[in-house]
């Protein structure tokens, strides 16, 4: 399979999902797009849902991870979306209410699992973010406990090594002023990399001993 590797570069203050459809139009050259590893930043692009949507299409993404503070942690909680409520470890319900599901603030007072669930200082009672896409992520946190799941996971490696290749020239700042620059710049970088990998390729099948040498790997500044 050939290397594929495109780049985008956005302003700063833009949202990344803005991205995706910048590499859309990129990568709509190569064919239809059936299989998609993702960061959760992108599953409100439109690419996102078009591949989510479409026939035999597979979206792979590592879910949200709370952070561990020493107490319990969102994914302590079972959140029913169907039911609308949200069920703490030792059982008590709150009521889903747009973004968030807050606990009784007499149930938390008394409850034995106080101090294992909110920091010693809390003087409220615990709230629950239900993220807009919580759905998704519950169906991400599934994938990743099953062994498939943490296969396709895995096979985002090349492609996070890739990253990094991208960004090796001049680390994560920015080399120009302007996002033309930059992303004409990373474009660039994505075509070196491309002909690179080809080059490692061809090297590895034994093909190289056939023409007269590779290529030259340079550095382009």
């Amino acid at each position: 399979m050939m290397p594929r590797e495109v780049a985008a570069v956005l302003p700063a203050n833009a949202p990344e999902m803005h991205g995706a459809d910048k590499l859309r139009c990129q990568i709509a050259v190569f064919g239809v797009v059936t299989s998609l590893f993702v960061d959760c930043a992108f599953v409100s692009s439109e690419l996102f849902a078009e591949v989510r949507a479409r026939a035999g299409g597979e979206v792979v993404c590592r879910a949200l991870r709370p952070a561990r503070r020493g107490v319990y942690v969102k994914t302590d909680f079972t959140i029913d979306l169907a039911a609308g409520v949200v069920r703490c470890p030792a059982g008590r319900l709150a009521v889903i209410q747009s973004t968030h599901a807050r606990f009784a603030t007499a149930e938390c007072a008394a409850c034995p699992s106080r101090g294992r669930c909110q920091p010693a200082t809390a003087k409220e009672c615990r709230t629950i973010a239900v993220h807009p896409d919580e759905a998704l992520q519950q169906g991400f946190r599934a994938a990743q406990k099953t062994p498939e799941g943490r296969a396709r996971l895995r096979e985002r490696v090349p492609v996070e090594h890739g990253l990094s290749h991208q960004r090796a020239p001049h680390s994560r700042f920015a080399r120009y002023r302007s996002v033309a620059k930059n992303d004409f710049d990373s474009q660039r970088i994505a075509a070196m990399n491309n002909l690179l990998t080809i080059d490692r390729r061809v090297r590895r099948s034994g093909v190289e001993a056939q023409r007269p040498g590779g290529l030259a790997y340079v550095n382009v500044n």
